[in-house]
């Protein structure tokens, strides 16, 4: 395989996690990369400082695709790489204008099947999608479930590699190694928590489809006379009011506000469980983070992640998605089963450990010399 030329991928937006993925991706491929997005603190206020091989591209539909048209047009592109097929106008065109030009696209995803598309979304898919995934010469789903997706549309087994996407896993681990037991007592001591109470932790945007509702409905039914436990919620969002009125209404819930780095390490690492209860979640990154930090997990089965972080791995609790009593069952198992929960917690610490940044690059890597 020649050496000669060059990777262009294309993202939606940068973020901690994409970046770090870059830098792996740079360190093992065998071309120079150049990385694009469509946007910039789309999703979130990322405040993120790009380095020279990313740029951000005009983010309308017609614009990003004649940007990447004359990227095409030029000699010497080995490899296309985009970040799905429909999160923006320009993807899917891109796609075919590249097999065109002889362009080898690779397709990553983490998409899974939406458990509540219209009909006709969905008849819709079922007639285009077939064609449109023949082109591609690789998929990289990110787990099972996205993998299952593309399979269910016609895409071969020949064609798909899983991805295992995921966080810088590594510098968690050491971060959490480093926070030892006092920084941890100090933590909930600052935050006025119980050494000895199990605290449920939620990271995300403070959204309804999160499933924020479900996890205060849930947590204010637990016994605070029977069960010591802590709610503790990182995040902001159009939900930030109703969430200040719950942690103003029961003493035992904390609003962090939005958290980043190691102060949000910190709250991972003084906590014992993590609770994503959302209503639809592609992925769900930070079961990844909370695993590496050192936490059992408690997801709904709507979390994209789950078939591959939890499932038959004995890292955590799936319980279905809107149920608050479910969900309630679930936090006290959890809660009154310490030998159970540390089991949980040596098996997440011993599942993510393989679920690294360098791991994922290298299947990136290995799907472009696969089809370069």
């Amino acid at each position: 395989m020649s050496s000669t030329g060059r990777a262009v991928l294309l993202y939606l937006e940068p973020t901690p996690y994409i970046l770090g993925l870059l830098e792996e991706i740079r360190a093992q491929s065998p071309w120079p990369v150049e990385a694009w997005f469509l946007g910039q603190d789309l999703s979130q206020d990322w405040r993120l400082q790009l380095p020279d091989y990313c740029r951000i591209v005009d983010g309308s539909a017609g614009g990003a695709f004649r940007e990447i048209r004359k990227v095409i047009r030029k000699p010497r592109v080995r490899i296309l790489h985009l970040c799905g097929w429909g999160g923006h106008g320009a993807l899917a065109p891109s796609i075919m204008l590249a097999s065109l030009y002889g362009v080898p696209v690779v397709v990553e995803s983490d998409t899974q099947e939406p458990f509540d598309a219209p009909l006709l979304r969905r008849l819709a898919k079922r007639v285009l999608y077939p064609a449109l995934f023949r082109i591609p010469k690789m998929f990289l789903p990110g787990g099972i479930r996205q993998r299952d997706y593309l399979k269910s549309y016609g895409v071969p087994d020949a064609k798909l590699r899983i991805a295992q996407m995921t966080v810088d896993v590594a510098s968690i681990k050491r971060f959490a190694r480093g926070f030892g037991t006092e920084r941890r007592a100090a933590w909930r001591s600052a935050h006025r928590i119980d050494q000895g109470a199990v605290v449920f932790l939620f990271v995300g945007r403070l959204e309804k489809h999160k499933g924020l509702g479900t996890l205060i409905a849930a947590f204010g039914q637990l016994a605070p006379s029977n069960l010591a436990a802590r709610l503790v919620i990182v995040g902001d969002g159009s939900m930030r009011e109703e969430v200040a009125r719950a942690a103003a209404a029961d003493s035992r819930i904390l609003s962090c506000g939005r958290l980043q780095g190691g102060e949000l390490l910190a709250a991972y690492c003084a906590a014992d469980v993590l609770v994503l209860p959302s209503q639809f979640e592609p992925w769900g990154l930070v079961v990844n983070e909370a695993m590496a930090c050192g936490l059992s997990v408690i997801a709904s089965d709507r979390v994209g992640c789950v078939d591959d972080l939890i499932l038959g791995r004995d890292t955590g609790i799936v319980y279905p998605a809107e149920q608050p009593e479910a969900l309630l069952r679930a936090m006290r198992q959890a809660a009154s089963n310490d030998e159970a929960r540390r089991r949980m917690i040596a098996n997440a610490s011993r599942v993510i450990a393989g679920w690294t940044l360098q791991e994922e690059a290298a299947r990136v890597v290995a799907a472009w010399n696969s089809v370069a």
